[in-house]
């Protein structure tokens, strides 16, 4: 709430700051006090009138054509990922907002080498759980495992691979994971419901 009213104060006396706007949409697309619907719809609001003051702001673009995506406006955020200067399309975080989007279209194919792409540039966790979600998909078996073990290494990682694990039977690797979580946090409620 203090986040949001400095903000609001700031945005006050600096109307036409795109940076204000698009903090202040990163806040309100996390505020946990609004449904996510009206969160979202707030955060468009904000990213829009920072894109309005600084149409050359790459990454509010592509928080913008992420919120288009979730609400299924594909050919708009197709069409902002397209308006991208081409350093800025090739950047990983890019690359993986475009597998996001062919995800969705039901482009598995190019949305597993846009994802592998962004891979290869800066090991992010966001391109290997999309990588993860594609393999699932597509019973991939090897690569399903492969992913699992390397978002280990990003957070919530160690509990997915425990459910994978659960999931293609091998118990006894699942409960040393949930073991391990438990030891590690132990006010966490979640390891010691598995074990239980």
């Amino acid at each position: 709430e203090g986040a949001k009213a400095i903000l609001a104060e700031a945005l006050e006396q600096a109307p036409d700051s795109a940076a204000l706007h698009a903090a202040n949409g990163d806040a309100l697309r996390e505020d946990l006090t609004l449904s996510e619907k009206l969160a979202r719809a707030s955060a468009i609001g904000s990213y829009d009138a920072a894109l309005a003051k600084d149409a050359g702001d790459s990454a509010t673009r592509l928080k913008r054509a992420e919120l288009m995506r979730a609400d299924d406006r594909l050919d708009d955020a197709a069409a902002l990922l397209d308006a991208l200067p081409p350093s800025d399309a090739q950047r990983p975080r890019a690359l993986v907002t475009r597998a996001r989007l062919a995800v969705a279209r039901g482009f598995t194919e190019g949305a597993e080498k846009l994802a592998e792409e962004a891979r290869r540039k800066l090991a992010l966790c966001h391109a290997t759980e999309l990588l993860y979600e594609t393999a699932r998909r597509r019973d991939a078996v090897a690569r399903e495992d492969e992913f699992a073990e390397e978002l280990s290494r990003c957070p919530g990682g160690m509990q997915r691979l425990a459910d994978h694990r659960r999931d293609r039977g091998d118990t006894a690797g699942a409960i040393a994971i949930w073991r391990r979580l438990a030891e590690a946090a132990p006010a966490r409620v979640e390891p010691r419901l598995f074990l239980a």
